[in-house]
């Protein structure tokens, strides 16, 4: 069985607008995904291509769809969301081993979340792995 890694955004749902528009931002167009974003309703998991700046670290991962020059694309994402009474929550989940390894260990990746958490006003982003160990990554911990 392969290592799998998962990022975990939790955001009132008062701000879910800003954290579908802030993913939208960061991922690229998907026609199933832009159907979806306006929901209020659990979805089931759609597969995202995250884009962002090139990082060296990353570049094995990088699947040619970014169509920007130094940037790269990394999918699939599974991405699902969830809506309860108080809360948006979006999973991010690897979809390999490569990938839970780069979700664990690559700041750049990192930063990619924590940019999206701090512009849609999450409450917090958590890095979940396969031990369904935590570490909080937004906000920061003291």
């Amino acid at each position: 069985m392969g290592r799998s890694a998962t990022f975990e955004i939790v955001t009132p749902l008062a701000a879910a607008d800003a954290l579908w528009a802030a993913i939208a931002s960061h991922t690229l167009p998907e026609p199933e995904w832009a159907e979806r974003r306006h929901t209020r309703h659990s979805t089931p998991e759609l597969c995202l291509t995250l884009v962002l700046p090139f990082s060296p670290e990353l570049a094995e991962l990088d699947t040619g769809h970014a169509h920007r020059p130094d940037w790269l694309s990394i999918g699939c994402v599974w991405t699902q969301c969830h809506v309860d009474a108080e809360v948006l929550r979006i999973w991010a989940n690897s979809a390999t081993s490569d990938m839970a390894r780069a979700f664990e260990e690559s700041a750049a990746l990192q930063a990619l979340f924590i940019h999206i958490a701090q512009t849609a006003g999450a409450q917090s982003l958590r890095l979940i792995d396969d031990w369904h160990q935590v570490r909080a990554l937004w906000p920061r911990p003291d």
